[in-house]
């Protein structure tokens, strides 16, 4: 595949630019509680919970599951899909020693400079320089819900992701 159907880094789907899209994706993750939330679902029936985007569906993964999960998952005709190959978001809710959202900024880089190797396949396709694919959300107020996916205390905080995305 010689990534036609995705959306460029340079072009602005939407009208929002990517660093825009990557955060409103991790609001609409985080900001669902764990019972309903797609990311721990393990059959697809959750992954229509929340999709308030009129012109895009998020998809998401899983938090690091040794054990690969299928979802079966219907999308509306029409809507452009966005999803992170990885990314790590960090919040001041989530990490006591961070204190100002620059400090956000550097540990949610360093973590995804980390990444060593990534491989993504759509309909038996290979997409080729993943890398050119970084996107580092701007900083945003995120409300973690009560019974939030990572247990901390429910309230507003300041959050990040930084990771590679593909639109």
């Amino acid at each position: 595949m010689n990534n036609e159907l995705l959306y460029q880094r340079s072009e602005n789907p939407f009208g929002r630019t990517w660093r825009e899209w990557a955060a409103k994706w991790c609001e609409w993750m985080l900001s669902i509680p764990k019972k309903n939330n797609p990311s721990l679902d393990v059959t697809g029936d959750l992954c229509s919970v929340n999709q308030y985007e009129k012109n895009v569906w998020f998809l998401t993964g899983t938090f690091g599951n040794i054990v690969p999960i299928k979802r079966n998952c219907k999308i509306p005709n029409g809507r452009a899909i966005l999803f992170p190959i990885l990314e790590k978001e960090d919040s001041l809710a989530e990490d006591s020693d961070l204190r100002t959202d620059s400090d956000l900024v550097k540990r949610s880089r360093n973590a995804t400079d980390k990444v060593l190797s990534m491989e993504l396949t759509i309909d038996g396709q290979r997409i080729q320089g993943l890398e050119g694919y970084r996107v580092q959300s701007e900083v945003f107020d995120l409300t973690f819900p009560i019974d939030n996916v990572y247990d901390v205390k429910p309230g507003p905080t300041r959050s990040v992701c930084d990771g590679y995305w593909i639109f």
